[in-house]
């Protein structure tokens, strides 16, 4: 069975302060950001590792859906969408344009965001805020099963 560890208290009197897109966006480009991390409503995230189930998965979504992809549409994997205040980078997610529309920046809505499934995960936690934040990128969300 596996355990996950409990992340360390906050030192008393310590509180996490909310970070704006634009904070987050400076203090990635100084380099103070993980590169494994994404901000959500606020807080930067450590991303979860993917299991190899998952990885094929993805691939396989990636595959059968650029088989169908309607012409004007871009399919993305692993990619950010701005929002207010989170910055998702959804497994897969379908957006409107093309790959040069977004040359200086992400887009702000997707028509189709898929996530790794929240009750599959060992910490639904992270991968819960996820998805909510892709959702409200504006597109339709699937939940894809992970092991």
């Amino acid at each position: 069975m596996k355990t996950v560890e409990a992340p360390p208290a906050l030192p008393c009197g310590a509180q996490p302060w909310p970070l704006s897109l634009a904070a987050y966006h400076a203090l990635g480009e100084a380099g103070l950001v993980p590169r494994n991390a994404e901000l959500l409503y606020g807080f930067v995230y450590q991303k979860i590792p993917k299991s190899p189930y998952h990885c094929f998965l993805l691939t396989r979504l990636l595959r059968l859906l650029l088989a169908v992809l309607p012409e004007g549409r871009l399919l993305r994997s692993e990619q950010p969408i701005t929002c207010d205040d989170s910055e998702p980078e959804p497994d897969l997610s379908v957006v409107r344009g093309s790959e040069y529309d977004f040359r200086l920046e992400h887009p702000k809505t997707a028509e189709l965001v898929i996530t790794g499934n929240p009750a599959r995960s060992s910490s639904g936690f992270l991968p819960c805020l996820k998805h909510f934040a892709a959702v409200r990128a504006g597109g339709f969300c699937l939940g894809a099963g992970s092991r």
